[in-house]
């Protein structure tokens, strides 16, 4: 004769953080790229071609949430380059990257024959034939 055996099923521990959505972390993330795109233009009065690129979460040595977000000089040809990092705790944003250095890396990319060839292109498709 076998012994038939139930399983229970297993309570979740209590206070376990639920799973959140790829949805609820994309407007997370979107609005945090917001606030720190409102800094750059508005507060740190920086050109409005220095843009935010990129997020990554990470946790500080106390256990709270930050963000790293990478800062790029994006031109409307869609020539870009990276200039630097900056540090959203939830409050404030912080510049982790040197300002001097963020400038010289953005006269670097300015300064790159890529970035004219690609202007002079887009140019050269706005013009209609015979106006140029």
């Amino acid at each position: 004769m076998v012994k038939k055996v139930t399983k229970k099923p297993r309570a979740k521990a209590a206070g376990t953080p639920r799973r959140r959505s790829k949805r609820e972390i994309f407007e997370e993330e979107e609005k945090i790229l917001q606030r720190v795109q409102i800094y750059l233009l508005f507060e740190a009065k920086r050109p409005m071609f220095w843009t935010v690129a990129g997020i990554r979460e990470e946790k500080a040595a106390d256990g709270s949430r930050r963000w790293i977000i990478a800062v790029n000089l994006r031109f409307p040809t869609g020539f870009e380059g990276y200039l630097g990092d900056l540090l959203y705790d939830g409050e404030r944003v912080t510049e982790l990257t040197d300002l001097e250095l963020m400038r010289e890396r953005a006269r670097k990319i300015a300064a790159d024959p890529e970035r004219d060839r690609m202007w002079n292109e887009y140019r050269a498709s706005l013009i209609r034939p015979g106006e140029g």
